[in-house]
């Protein structure tokens, strides 16, 4: 488990998936906020301090996941905040490797494989060794 409490910003447009994650990750000693839009979330991160890691989804109303990406990713404060893509669409995986998230998870995900990599990018960012362009292998 990480030395201190990480914030992790689950972004997902399915209830279940949100519930569900958010509980197991609280489980594991984690503070997690929720949006269910890339909308959502950006302003939430606008009016908040930056989580440890987000999860996001690609495919969502309003504002899909890459959008939401593109738009962070240049944001003074938020941009070294690692990401990890989750979706259920296989073919974004090359996407996800080329636009540098730090990492790619498929759904259904496995929950240790997912706090694995929350704990590997929480480590480094603790350390200031942040993750470039997608070092962080797909699970």
């Amino acid at each position: 488990m990480v030395s201190k409490k990480a914030r992790v910003l689950v972004i997902d447009d399915d209830p279940d998936i949100l519930s569900a994650t958010r509980l197991l990750l609280e489980e594991e000693g984690y503070e997690i906020s929720t949006c269910r839009n890339g909308r959502d979330a950006l302003e939430w991160l606008k009016n908040h301090e930056p989580p440890s890691t987000i999860l996001l989804d690609v495919k969502m109303p309003l504002m899909d996941g890459w959008t939401l990406w593109q738009q962070i990713r240049y944001e003074r404060g938020i941009r070294d905040v690692p990401v990890i893509i989750i979706t259920a669409d296989t073919r974004m995986e090359r996407m996800a490797e080329l636009t540098g998230v730090a990492g790619f998870l498929h759904k259904p995900f496995d929950i240790d494989a997912l706090i694995s990599m929350i704990e590997t990018l929480t480590q480094r960012r603790e350390r200031g060794a942040l993750p470039t362009r997608g070092n962080i292998a797909p699970m």
